[in-house]
């Protein structure tokens, strides 16, 4: 067996302490998201303190909507960022 000077090599090791290398939590703006698609209302709005904060949670809610097939849309205004129901995707035409 060839030695290696650089690392330690070990076989059959416990796995059962490996974790994931990442396990995202979901953020408060998912998780608000999540209750307003089983509730009755239009719409949620979401307002941070200046746009680019804005562009950028709207940039992951998109992102999330898209990967999770989500049928909603997020609308930037300013400093706010407005999810409304996409009801292109609720019509089955």
């Amino acid at each position: 067996m060839e030695e290696y000077n650089i690392m330690k090599i070990t076989y059959n090791a416990d796995a059962s302490v490996i974790r994931p290398a990442h396990v995202a939590k979901k953020s408060e703006e998912i998780l608000a998201i999540e209750e307003f698609i089983g509730s009755e209302n239009d719409n949620i709005c979401f307002e941070y303190d200046d746009a680019e904060e804005a562009r950028k949670k709207r940039n992951n809610i998109a992102t999330h909507a898209r990967k999770a097939g989500l049928s909603i849309k997020a609308l930037l205004r300013d400093n706010k960022v407005i999810v409304i129901r996409d009801e292109k995707k609720n019509t089955n035409e």
